[in-house]
């Protein structure tokens, strides 16, 4: 019978990898929705502050405020392209079905018996991973250190931890998203702010 301790620990960390991108993939989408639904709350507010309350405020210059609708304008295009072109939903779902099948497959080579029955869960693996999306290095390395410390922390060795540059490379574009929103929000109460400060 043939060894397949070595294909089981490869399709299970394939199979996290997986479910880690599908993870990420899903706060991707949450969070470029947020910070496009921010921007575009926050024009709303510029445009019903340009034509309504700039009077009350005489500190702002309405030069100013036109070239402020003009920069968040075009940041609300730009997100609107990334999330349309990303397609983070699509890739979430796919990602979690593949993982779900590779699962699938890892139990069913769990409780194989024959050398013919395990060639052809193999071959089905093999099969799956070659239509898959391609996952990034940064969700290899966190699904193996998933898969280790189901096995046992004591598994786990420094190199299957995430290097810095991994964190940045998996973090910066949800760190963006969230920095947009975040951005979105203070200007909006600092302007409220001053406009009640110097009313």
């Amino acid at each position: 019978m043939m060894d397949t301790e070595s294909f089981k620990k490869r399709m299970k960390t394939t199979a996290y990898a997986k479910f880690d991108a599908h993870k990420r993939y899903e706060r991707l989408n949450n969070t470029s929705l947020f910070a496009l639904t921010s921007a575009s709350l926050l024009l709303i507010f510029v445009s019903i502050f340009n034509k309504y309350a700039i009077v009350l405020c005489p500190i702002v210059n309405p030069v100013m405020i036109e070239l402020f609708s003009i920069i968040i304008s075009i940041i609300i295009t730009v997100l609107s392209l990334v999330v349309s072109f990303a397609s983070y939903t699509l890739k979430s779902e796919r990602s979690l079905r593949v993982g779900n099948d590779i699962i699938d497959l890892h139990d069913k080579l769990a409780v194989s018996s024959g050398d013919d029955e395990i060639r052809n869960i193999l071959q089905e693996y093999a099969i799956l991973r070659k239509s898959a999306d391609n996952h990034k290095r940064y969700h290899y390395v966190r699904g193996r250190l998933e898969r280790k410390l189901e096995e046992g922390i004591q598994s786990v060795t420094e190199d299957d931890k995430p290097s810095v540059w991994n964190d940045i490379e998996y973090w910066a574009p949800i760190a963006s998203f969230y920095f947009i929103s975040l951005s979105s929000f203070l200007i909006f109460f600092v302007n409220v702010f001053y406009c009640i400060k110097y009313a």
